[in-house]
């Protein structure tokens, strides 16, 4: 009735929840299954643990990495663009960028051909681990290394999920990364989430 919508909105609205109608209310009610995108929702979306096995990197390499990836609005490019930069803002200009959904990009920095991305596209040999998180890089066409990620979930998500089981909703994450987190997500998640991995826009919204 009108007096429990009300109350129940006003009940909403001090936890900083606000809804634009009472009827949601009863939309909500009705609810037995909750999806939750993975990055920036899950996760912080920045703070990635980030390692880079490979060559030295020459400053002058570092400088032409942090230039191309900072081209990329990608969470893994904007994290090796603050890897690579290290505070130092004077990025140099990128000719010819280009990024592939699902690949990676490139662009000539300094005169010098940059790719980032898949082992294949970045390094033109097969993938041999696709569910490696990880970003090959090439400079003049020679491949120097990668970098490796774990993404940082945030310190609420565990407790969130396992009390909104608790409560009899079914629950899926879906990520447009690949399934190299998988063992470590079930294992802060739990093995009744479902997990959907190399999921595009157009697969989320389906």
């Amino acid at each position: 009735n009108t007096f429990t919508n009300g109350n129940i909105l006003r009940k909403l609205g001090r936890n900083k929840c606000y809804l634009r109608n009472a009827e949601t209310i009863e939309d909500i009610a009705k609810i037995d299954h909750i999806v939750f995108d993975k990055t920036r929702t899950l996760t912080t979306g920045r703070n990635q643990d980030i390692v880079f096995e490979g060559d030295i990197i020459s400053e002058a390499n570092k400088l032409a990495i942090a230039s191309l990836s900072a081209q990329s609005i990608h969470p893994m490019s904007k994290a090796i663009t603050e890897w690579a930069a290290e505070g130092n803002h004077k990025m140099q200009p990128v000719i010819d960028f280009q990024e592939i959904l699902g690949n990676g990009i490139s662009g000539k920095v300094g005169g010098v051909f940059v790719k980032m991305g898949s082992r294949n596209y970045a390094t033109a040999t097969p993938e041999q681990d696709k569910t490696e998180s990880a970003v090959y890089v090439s400079i003049a066409g020679k491949s120097i290394g990668k970098f490796r990620f774990r993404n940082h979930y945030r310190e609420q998500v565990p407790a969130l999920l396992n009390q909104l089981q608790k409560s009899g909703y079914h629950i899926s994450i879906l990520s447009g990364d690949n399934a190299g987190e998988k063992a470590y997500l079930q294992l802060i998640l739990g093995r009744n989430t479902e997990i959907l991995f190399h999921q595009k826009p157009a697969d989320k919204l389906e």
